[in-house]
């Protein structure tokens, strides 16, 4: 999980920040980590931490062993994540606003879920 291409995002989430790439060249932010600039195909990125705001996108209901809310949430960065949504499941509608939270685990670095606001 935790590669030298993915190390400051886990470092990040460690110290309970989140930090994402953002291509030098264009300025323009990118989740997940890669290599190289989606928008330039440039190999200069550079990590910074930006606000865990954001806003449900899209979500859908999950039901089995454990149910809950999973959504595409646009964060105020210009990214998007998929995760889950803590809480009152009727609150996580598109367009709530949410906030990211780290989820510690035992096994691991912490997990990211969103509360909405």
């Amino acid at each position: 999980m935790n590669s030298a291409l993915t190390k400051p995002f886990w470092d990040g989430a460690q110290q309970g920040r989140l930090v994402i790439q953002f291509d030098t060249k264009s300025g323009l932010p990118q989740f997940y980590p890669r290599p190289v600039s989606l928008a330039s195909g440039s190999e200069d990125m550079a990590w910074r931490e930006v606000s865990p705001d954001g806003r449900i996108a899209a979500a859908t209901s999950l039901s089995g062993p454990d149910p809950g809310v999973l959504a595409m949430v646009e964060l105020d960065a210009g990214v998007r994540l998929l995760s889950r949504i803590l809480g009152d499941p009727t609150s996580a509608r598109p367009g709530a606003r949410v906030r990211l939270t780290w989820l510690p685990r035992a096994d691991g670095p912490p997990m990211f879920a969103f509360v909405v606001l």
